[in-house]
């Protein structure tokens, strides 16, 4: 599979071969969540597919008038309650705290592209040689909740740095 992408022009060649990694996760209700605080991948790229069962929930960087999100504590979470973690990762806009608008949730058979904290930080790398002052981040997102009786198996595919 052949990748190009202006992002990665300092680290990559054009048209150079990427390699990916899939993996295929099955859950069954709560206990059985993986991802269940939110949190950034880290890896450039991540696809996310749920082939049964609801897909994650993620916020779209269009949100921010929604919901605010600590990036500081996100990045450095030291809580063990997961709930409370999440109250505190993602807030909602004065008059949104009963909505919940900003928070989308992907459906069974959708695939969603997420971008990781290394894109991120190879754009800001970027960003800083352009004098570009846009501001891009990686997508906060965690599994959804499941019933009891509600099961998932999801897909994902990752680009997988030379590094590793």
């Amino acid at each position: 599979i052949i990748l190009s992408s202006p992002q990665f022009s300092q680290r990559r060649r054009k048209e150079e071969e990427v390699k990916f990694k899939a993996r295929i996760v099955a859950s069954q209700g709560p206990i059985g969540t993986k991802c269940p605080r939110w949190h950034v991948d880290h890896v450039p790229l991540r696809l996310v597919a749920s082939l049964l069962g609801p897909g994650c929930s993620y916020i779209p960087q269009s949100q921010k008038q929604n919901v605010c999100i600590d990036y500081n504590f996100l990045n450095n979470c030291d809580v063990d309650d997961t709930a409370m973690a999440n109250n505190r990762i993602v807030q909602f806009a004065k008059g949104n705290e009963e909505r919940k608008e900003g928070i989308f949730q992907a459906q069974e058979n959708e695939a969603i592209l997420l971008m990781g904290r290394e894109w991120e930080e190879a754009v800001r790398d970027d960003q800083e040689k352009l004098n570009d002052r846009h501001e891009i981040k990686a997508a906060v997102h965690k599994s959804p909740e499941l019933r009891m009786d509600e099961n998932r198996v999801l897909l994902t595919v990752d680009i997988v740095p030379d590094e590793v």
